[in-house]
């Protein structure tokens, strides 16, 4: 039966790169979708038609090691997904807009998504600060932080309530090099992600000594998946390094 339960999981996993595939959402990260769903049914066939014969510990071990993953699964979700529910504070000093990709100089989604909701926090709390946090990638025409600002100032936004750390390529870096940048020390801060990036963010943040509070802007539906399961591994990597 245990094994069956993985087949189907494996089929589910397939199936849902292979919707990514025909409506031609190219994320990264979905391969994984694939490899571990094909991985999976490949171990639940070989072992339902009699073709894997395992020893009962080995077999007892595979199974402890899916159920301890999934367990630490959804235990990490369900901090992602609550942590975009955490009280905000009625008062901002700033708001630290984290940075994603470019397409040459044009914003991704993901990007455009934050800087909208940074553009509707912003409206709550008209004397906060702009930080527009990343670098320049290699496929990228000019820094992270420089296109923000530019689409800040399109929609309103004077030049000078704006501060831009172009120099980061990480989550981590975000936030360190704008704290050293800038001095934040005893300032109350509103980090803008995505709201499955947001329980990582924040607790950086936190760990940096910011007063840091959330700020979300969802994934399209579809995508979901993949940007909560790569946040998963994101977490625990933080959780090993400190950061978090």
């Amino acid at each position: 039966m245990f094994e069956i339960l993985v087949m189907i999981g494996g089929l589910v996993s397939i199936g849902y790169y292979l919707v990514l595939k025909i409506m031609r959402r190219r994320v990264s990260f979905a391969r994984f979708f694939a490899f571990a769903g094909l991985l999976l049914f490949l171990y639940g066939l070989l072992h339902v038609m009699g073709w894997l014969v395992l020893p009962d510990f080995l077999l007892w071990l595979v199974r402890i090691v899916l159920i301890l993953f999934l367990i630490s699964f959804v235990w990490v979700e369900r901090r992602l997904v609550l942590s975009a529910h955490e009280k905000k504070p009625e008062s901002l000093d700033a708001l630290i807009i984290l940075g994603a990709g470019l397409f040459g100089d044009r914003l991704s989604l993901s990007l455009k998504r934050r800087l909208d909701e940074a553009l509707r926090v912003g409206q709550d709390h008209p004397q906060a600060f702009f930080i527009v946090c990343g670098g320049q990638g290699p496929d990228e025409w000019i820094s992270e932080a420089q296109a923000m600002h530019d689409y800040l100032v399109a929609h309103g936004i004077s030049s000078e309530r704006i501060l831009q750390e172009d120099q980061s390529t990480s989550t981590y870096e975000n936030l360190s090099f704008a704290i050293s940048r800038f001095d934040l020390s005893g300032w109350r801060v509103g980090i803008v992600t995505n709201s499955f990036h947001l329980c990582r963010s924040v607790r950086m943040a936190r760990q940096l000594g910011l007063e840091a509070y959330g700020f979300g802007t969802s994934a399209p539906h579809l995508t979901s998946p993949v940007f909560y399961t790569r946040e998963y591994f994101a977490y625990l990597k933080a959780k090993i390094k400190g950061q978090i």
